[in-house]
């Protein structure tokens, strides 16, 4: 079974193009997916 998990981040306001997001989980057998990716001005 999966299990759902919400996470909420908050940064300081800064100017940019592009946002990255990496896996930096230390085993290669975790998988992770994104289902929704918001970003507020």
């Amino acid at each position: 079974m999966c299990e759902l998990t919400r996470v909420e981040l908050s940064f300081a306001t800064q100017r940019a193009r592009y946002i990255k997001v990496v896996n930096t989980a230390d085993v290669a057998s975790d998988w992770w997916s994104i289902a929704e990716f918001t970003v507020y001005n």
